[in-house]
């Protein structure tokens, strides 16, 4: 511990330090540049934290899960040790009166509850060791880029100390039930048949905890996997299927200067498109579903002047012609970019639906100029052609206004990375992939072309998160859901156990098997209706804290919170059906002669 605490104490020092240096450089940018850097933070994050920022709601939301989980199976685990103790009140009451006090039956019961929830534990910490890889092999896009997971060493210690700790702490309280023994009725043999009403108020206690808490789970699972339907039918804007995309990059030493880069760019957009099996194909700096983003600020013409950092910026998209046709995102109004927007003719850009709406009231713009802010060289834009919003990731946001400006008539040469957009009827991935690689080769057969992909495995990826976190959520509350069933059968079972002399004399006096059915299945249904006073006003509290992780579905929906519900209560009475079966099944000159 004393290692750790230093270990912390030099990080926290060395990131105090390197946040006083970026706050240097920040003020002497802003003496040196005072319009551009007006305004401008700078602030250190952490590579952990950079790498795993994004997924560290999700990760608090699946650690709430399993705690969840765990105290189902520690109530359940419970239930089942004040079961046992209560059959056991007989050999318990013969070891009080050969002489064993109330602290060694207590410790025994103890030293047993500990064996379980150990061996419990290790059989999970190597069920772990397979179950991880195959979670793993899943969805391996789920994950953070360069992220490891494997079980280390301290988890399984920490497994470990949880798996005592169950053991005690969710032991002793049996133990300290089952060792209130009278000596005289025990060892008669009166009261075998009930372990008395506070023990059974005890096991329903428990029973209704469990089910409330595999409300939670189910409800969040439900609204989650609504969340999940709402995102995959979310509107793109574009059509994804036969698109196949690929990313370039120009050297500094073989093009540096914007007339090169155009020259090499058109060189290969021609021999694209001459390529056979391509219906369409543009370049684009970053595509859609890429979670990039590049804004520029503006100034709009005929607008009073704004003070410098307080220009609106937004996000640009540098494109060629071809890009909107291999997309086929549509066209609205006016015209796309052609082989006539040349670096000599006038400037002009195109912009989406977002944009109008924002800084246009939703009239028509075009015909509208603007321009970069704070540029040397004043360069109006024209708006020439309004284009339907492009969904991006991720893909809950809604679209943001997008300016697209030609390639050909960017003036800034450090922009040389770019993206081939290539619409395609052909499936086989390696022909055409060979294909693309073939026609940017014939262009220049020293420039690398790298990532290639179909453009639904970006989408796809852009959802892997979600689907993965679903898949977990559901998995978790399986397992909360039949560790409740198990819960419900074992209580309504035992209590059968425990009135089946009344159930035999209710039989002898006339009544029928469905009465009996009915008697024992209302226990279960009672309980459910307990646990679901209890646990809809609480899954209702916890969709509230969710709700930044849900998209197009609210945190109160009535349907998902009713089903859910609905599903307890089938579960309870399921899981209550067979006990009951059993129980009108008994035959009463039986159950009368054994009690």
């Amino acid at each position: 511990m004393p290692v750790l605490c230093s270990i912390a104490r030099i990080t926290a020092t060395i990131s105090a330090g390197a946040q006083a240096e970026l706050n240097g450089l920040a003020s002497r940018m802003r003496e040196l540049y005072p319009d551009e850097e007006a305004g401008r933070v700078l602030t250190l994050v952490g590579l952990r934290e950079r790498v795993t920022g994004q997924v560290r709601p999700a990760l608090l939301l699946l650690l709430g899960a399993v705690l969840l989980v765990l105290l189902v199976a520690c109530a359940n685990f419970a239930n089942l040790l004040l079961a046992r103790a209560t059959g056991r009140r007989g050999e318990l009451a013969v070891r009080a009166a050969l002489g064993a006090d109330r602290s060694r039956l207590v410790r025994q019961l103890l030293t047993e509850s500990v064996l379980v929830a150990v061996g419990g534990g290790a059989l999970g910490a190597l069920l772990s060791l397979w179950a991880l890889p195959a979670l793993v092999a899943l969805d391996p896009a789920a994950l953070p880029a360069g992220s490891s997971v494997h079980v280390e060493a301290r988890v399984l210690a920490f497994t470990l100390c949880v798996s005592l700790f169950t053991g005690i702490a969710f032991g002793l309280v049996p133990a300290l039930r089952g060792t209130q023994v009278d000596l005289h009725s025990s060892l008669k043999g009166e009261g075998r048949a009930s372990g008395g009403p506070a023990r059974s108020r005890l096991r329903s206690a428990l029973v209704v905890a469990e089910l409330a808490m595999a409300l939670l789970l189910l409800t969040g699972a439900g609204l989650f996997l609504r969340s999940f339907a709402s995102l995959q039918a979310v509107r793109l804007g574009f059509d994804p299927k036969g698109v196949f995309t690929a990313h370039i990059d120009l050297p500094v030493s073989r093009y540096p200067n914007i007339a090169e880069q155009a020259r090499l760019r058109s060189r290969v957009l021609a021999s694209l498109q001459a390529t056979p099996g391509v219906q369409a194909a543009g370049l684009v700096m970053l595509p859609p579903i890429s979670g990039g983003g590049l804004a520029h600020e503006v100034i709009f013409e005929g607008r009073p002047p704004l003070a410098a950092g307080e220009e609106p910026a937004i996000e640009t998209r540098f494109a060629s012609r071809g890009f909107f046709e291999a997309l086929r995102i549509p066209l609205i109004e006016g015209r796309l970019m052609d082989a006539t927007d040349t670096a000599a003719a006038p400037q002009v850009v195109v912009v989406n639906q977002a944009f109008v709406r924002k800084y246009l009231g939703g009239r028509s713009p075009l015909g509208a100029r603007l321009r970069w802010a704070r540029e040397d060289d004043v360069r109006w834009m024209a708006i020439v052609g309004v284009v339907g919003d492009v969904a991006d990731e991720p893909l809950d946001r809604a679209a943001r206004p997008t300016l697209y400006v030609p390639f050909e008539q960017e003036i800034l040469a450090f922009k040389r990375w770019s993206t081939l957009v290539v619409r395609s009827p052909l499936a086989d991935r390696r022909a055409l992939a060979a294909s693309i690689q073939k026609a940017v080769w014939a262009a220049d057969p020293l420039l690398p072309v790298t990532r290639l992909r179909w453009l639904d495995e970006g989408l796809a990826g852009s959802l892997a998160q979600r689907r993965f976190l679903l898949l977990l959520l559901a998995l978790f509350a399986g397992a909360a859901v039949v560790l409740a069933a198990v819960g419900v059968y074992g209580v309504v079972a035992y209590s059968v156990t425990q009135r089946t002399h009344e159930i035999g004399v209710r039989m002898a006096l006339g009544a029928g098997s469905r009465s009996v059915q009915r008697m024992v299945v209302a226990q279960g249904a009672r309980l459910a209706l307990v646990a679901m006073a209890l646990g809809a006003p609480a899954s209702l509290a916890l969709a509230r804290l969710l709700g930044s992780l849900l998209y197009g579905v609210a945190p109160t929906d009535a349907a998902t919170h009713a089903a859910t519900s609905a599903s307890i209560f089938a579960l309870a009475l399921l899981a209550s059906w067979l006990p009951a079966w059993r129980a009108s099944r008994i035959d009463p000159m039986v159950a009368l002669r054994a009690e």
